[in-house]
């Protein structure tokens, strides 16, 4: 019985696939990019036979739906290839506004992919239901690259993936280069903050309550694992993600904290109060990831921050040292509460 696949490769949780009829090219990583067994993958992978090798060549025609995928792409002197996006209200500072835009996945335009002679469709998010619309984009000879990079597990992971995409576009040695310089920056300047600061142990709280609802921020979430590099403790950390926090407790973490990071999308203290239901005067610092993130377009945290986890690492080692006079982080914006 001869078996049929859907060409979806699944970049940040697996890469690798063995079938009968189909050979797939010898992918030049880590080990680290074996990942999980088939039990342990999530939604689409959950069976094998949905997923072959994407092939290696040069997409001319891209569509993106995610933000993080069209900042990889950037980095490679790829952007140039698509086509069209999502929605513009998803990127930021999109320079091109010839740009298709094609709808989220779920009401994904196929009339528009065909006109635009798509030959290779990055997403980011997917479920299993969507099979069928998965099948009809196959069909077209559409390509389908199913991309999750915030299943990483620490930033220099996440950056990692730039090889898979050097090595999708025969760019191995540019991706190579990008990858080592970046890290080499990132771990230079953690060497360098913890030789400066090896007494006082840094304490933060994080977040914001969701309708008058505290929740903690999970040990294994992004933002924790770069301030345990630097040494500083997340006091409303836990250990499993919807874990919520008491109010009152939640006011003394507060008052011991050094300062307050990732107020939700406040740009100002006003906001702030607006979600939160006591009255609180906090003197400390705070810093938001919202800088660069005008209204109507998506927030450059989440895409070249993917790609540059030491422009990141830099705000934050400005934070905790305390220079709070100096404007010159990348990504945080502070917020005024005095």
């Amino acid at each position: 019985m001869k078996t049929h696949f859907i060409n979806v490769i699944c970049i940040g949780l697996f890469l690798f696939c063995s079938c009968q009829e189909t050979k797939s090219p010898k992918l030049s990583l880590k080990p680290s990019f074996r990942l999980d067994s088939i039990d342990r993958r999530l939604e689409i992978i959950d069976n094998p036979e949905l997923l072959s090798f994407l092939p290696q060549k040069k997409y001319q025609r891209i569509a993106v739906l995610g933000s993080a995928s069209y900042a990889f792409l950037q980095v490679l002197n790829l952007d140039s290839n698509v086509v069209g996006v999502s929605k513009y209200q998803y990127f930021y500072n999109l320079s091109r506004p010839n740009l298709t835009q094609y709808g989220d996945f779920h009401n994904l335009s196929l009339p528009k992919l065909i006109s635009d002679r798509i030959d290779l469709l990055i997403i980011e998010e997917f479920e299993l239901q969507n099979l069928d619309k998965i099948k009809a984009i196959q069909n077209l000879g559409i390509q389908i690259l199913l991309f999750k990079p915030y299943l990483s597990a620490t930033p220099l992971e996440q950056l990692d993936w730039i090889r898979a995409f050097g090595f999708i576009w025969n760019k191995e040695n540019q991706a190579i280069m990008f990858k080592d310089s970046i890290e080499k920056n990132y771990k230079d300047q953690i060497e360098s903050f913890k030789d400066l600061n090896t007494q006082k142990k840094f304490k933060a709280v994080l977040g914001l309550p969701y309708e008058n609802q505290w929740y903690g921020i999970v040990h294994s979430s992004y933002i924790a694992q770069v301030l345990s590099e630097l040494g500083v403790e997340i006091l409303n950390a836990v250990n499993t993600s919807g874990q919520t926090i008491e109010t009152l407790k939640m006011i003394e973490l507060l008052e011991k904290s050094d300062f307050w990071l990732h107020p939700s999308d406040a740009y100002s203290f006003s906001d702030m109060k607006l979600k939160i239901p006591f009255d609180f005067n906090y003197k400390k610092p705070i810093y938001n990831n919202n800088k660069l993130f005008p209204k109507g377009e998506g927030n450059n945290y989440w895409q070249e921050g993917v790609t540059r986890p030491d422009l990141i690492v830099h705000d934050l080692i400005r934070i905790v040292s305390g220079n709070h006079h100096n404007d010159s982080s990348y990504f945080y914006l502070q917020i005024k509460n005095q």
